[in-house]
């Protein structure tokens, strides 16, 4: 999505969150979302995983979203961390 459009999207939905699969956070959404004030969000697959990995488009069983990190990234606080 072009930044243009990304810009409008945001003025017509209230209270936006980017959710972002993994921790790679892409260094213009990160810079958008400081400007406006858009949250960051991360998702990725829980605890408990189906057989199979993402990549061979195996849906799992669960996932974890939170709003400070990833539960495995030992670097950066998470909210199960803070729990």
């Amino acid at each position: 999505m072009e930044v243009e459009q990304l810009h409008i999207a945001m003025k017509v939905t209230h209270n936006p969150v980017f959710i972002i699969w993994g921790r790679t956070t892409p260094a213009h959404l990160s810079s958008y979302a400081e400007i406006y004030n858009i949250p960051i969000y991360y998702i990725e697959d829980g605890f408990i995983r189906s057989i199979g990995l993402g990549a061979n488009h195996v849906p799992p069983l669960s996932l974890c979203l939170d709003k400070t990190g990833l539960y495995y990234d030992s670097t950066q606080p998470s909210d199960l961390e803070n729990i």
